[in-house]
């Protein structure tokens, strides 16, 4: 796969041309308070503002969810994009051209495909909804299915009525067949282009951006040649494996602060027939199963998950699917039960739309849904089955981070099974302890003043950082965290090149900074310059001190494994100078 990369020049060059107050301002009312600017938090619900936007170093940070960035990390999460349509919102909006030596030349020929995918597709669908209203079946079929004409506006249905006249409309723009075939739009056979979903409802595929990317398709006769739906074949704009149907309307919602969880559903039509009931936060992932693909697009948008699959056992099996695909994204997944093997389509209209209301509102958990499956699918009469029962549902749980989150669940099972909730526990707890251990064992590593030297490592950085008139620098050797270790050596390279370190030039790394430490130095809070400067002055003599401390370990170790007497000289001699330092340190301390 070829990587795009963006020269730092022109990523610097995006951001001055893209004031960050004037971005957020798009989405959040801001108002300024002192020397930043303050609104609601976007990106979870507030009513007390508590996200701030810093005019100066060009980054925002809200105290609520500890959300941190600069102008492109707003703009990816806000708009749920990946980096780089990030990097392509902020250009159009200052009027600049990608450079194009930021793709390589496959990567150019790959965009001019796409754009001319993109447009077959658009044109396709245009002329499959100007289809739709002269035909009588279609137009039956929609009205047997209770659907609105505003519905069917909303969701851009249409209809293919036969095989060659998309062909000969997209030709009149020119558009050649190996393009359409290349979008998915057409089939080639002995030498001539057919439309692949001839004779068909057509449901058009959108991303995120309203894009359509591909089709599917249902066909209205009572015994069709081929299958009862059909989707566009993988192209280069359309990989099932990563498209949710109705995506572009999560997007609309979380712009506007209404999106508080997903509801996933199986198919177009309980899609459309959610929306139709007012769910309109009701999407479904396209192909045969959820893949961890889909889990990540939706993780962009909220993340709370309601599965609302068909109540047969294939929607069973597939809801059981699907937990431990979401549960891997760190999703908070919970479970509708439909009673009567319905769909959630058919739910709605057998029941009425507040009885779906109730199911969503009372889903459960995604750990009580395991456990109840599991309880019905072993014989808890029989000791082996039940013992069986226990283990795969403690297995389920095992993972929770707390006791007091593990503990409804253990007395679940402990209702389900007859077991005491003390032999649960010891169960549970011998499950957990060879992960601790090697998680222990993984994240071990010695350290000297550890607690002090770390907090003065962030006081120095975050000094140095925000350009105290105190703050000199401070040669740092070693860290044990990565993130102040990047932010530090970005402000060693700050001085070394004579700038001036700019706080929003952080968020440029490709690395995973979203860490404590990195939020402690971006966001410290300080006290008053005079205080501070004696602290910074005590921060520079910790750090001094851990370094003399780590050399007398490394002589001491160092004499202790001399083979020659030249060596144990030369080692002790050394070992003694850095413990005269370490002494007189101290000392110095004693008198301050």
């Amino acid at each position: 796969m070829q990587k795009i990369s963006i020269n730092a020049d022109f990523k610097e060059r995006l951001k001055e041309n893209n004031d960050i107050v004037s971005v957020v301002s798009k989405y959040v009312n801001l108002t300024q308070r002192g020397k930043l600017y303050w609104g609601c938090c976007p990106f979870h619900h507030e009513k007390t503002p508590s996200f701030s936007v810093n005019p100066v170093e060009q980054y925002y940070h809200c105290f609520g969810c500890k959300a941190s960035g600069d102008v492109l990390t707003f703009v990816e999460k806000i708009e749920s994009v990946d980096f780089m349509s990030a990097v392509k919102i902020l250009a159009e909006n200052a009027n600049m051209e990608l450079p194009e030596y930021a793709f390589d030349e496959t990567l150019i020929k790959q965009k001019k495909l796409k754009d001319g995918v993109l447009n077959a597709l658009n044109l396709a669908n245009e002329y499959y909804k100007s289809c739709l209203p002269k035909s009588e079946v279609a137009i039956n079929y929609l009205k047997k299915r209770g659907l609105t004409s505003e519905i069917v506006k909303k969701f851009e249905l249409g209809f293919s009525p036969g095989w060659t006249g998309l062909l000969s409309e997209l030709k009149k723009h020119n558009l050649s067949e190996n393009l359409l075939k290349d979008a998915g739009l057409i089939n080639i056979k002995n030498g001539r282009g057919y439309d692949i979903m001839a004779n068909r409802l057509t449901f058009p595929v959108k991303d995120s951006f309203n894009n359509v990317i591909a089709f599917s398709s249902r066909t209205l006769e009572p015994n069709p040649q081929y299958g009862k739906y059909i989707n566009t074949p993988q192209t280069i704009v359309f990989n099932k494996s990563n498209v949710v149907y109705g995506i572009q309307f999560l997007k609309q919602l979380k712009n506007s602060g209404k999106l508080n969880e997903i509801i996933i559903v199986e198919g177009q039509m309980d899609v459309i027939g959610m929306h139709s009931a007012g769910f309109e936060n009701a999407v479904a992932c396209m192909g045969t199963a959820i893949t961890n693909l889909h889990a990540k697009q939706l993780k962009r948008f909220c993340n709370k998950i309601v599965l609302c699959l068909d109540g047969d056992s294939a929607g069973i099996k597939a809801t059981i699917r699907a937990i431990d695909i979401f549960k891997a994204e760190n999703l908070d997944v919970y479970v509708v039960t439909l009673e009567d093997g319905l769909d959630p389509d058919e739910y709605v209209k057998k029941y009425s739309k507040q009885a779906m209301q109730n199911k969503i509102q009372n889903a459960i958990s995604m750990f009580d849904y395991q456990i109840i499956t599991a309880s019905k699918n072993y014989n808890l009469k029989d000791n082996l089955q039940l013992a069986k029962f226990v283990k795969t549902s403690l297995n389920y749980i095992k993972d929770i981070s707390t006791e007091s989150e593990r503990e409804p669940y253990i007395k679940l099972i402990n209702k389900l099974s007859g077991i005491p909730m003390e032999v649960l526990k010891r169960d549970l707890n011998q499950l957990l302890s060879p992960k601790t251990q090697v998680k222990t064992k993984q994240n071990f590593k010695p350290q000297i003043l550890t607690d002090n030297v770390f907090k003065a490592e962030v006081f120095i950085i975050a000094s140095l950082l925000h350009k105290k008139p105190y703050a000199k620098f401070v040669e740092i050797s070693e860290f044990n965290n990565f993130s102040l270790e990047y932010i530090y050596n970005y402000i060693k390279d700050c001085f070394e090149n004579n700038k001036t370190p700019i706080v929003s030039a952080l968020f440029n790394s490709e690395e995973d900074l979203n860490d404590d430490a990195f939020d402690s130095v971006i966001n410290y809070n300080f006290s008053n310059d005079e205080l501070d400067a004696k602290y910074f002055a005590d921060c520079a003599k910790v750090i001094e001190l851990n370094k003399l401390l780590k050399l007398q370990t490394t002589y001491t170790s160092l004499l202790t494994e001399a083979k020659t007497m030249e060596e144990r000289k030369e080692y002790a001699i050394k070992l003694q100078e850095v413990t005269k330092e370490i002494n007189l340190k101290k000392l110095e301390d004693e008198i301050d």
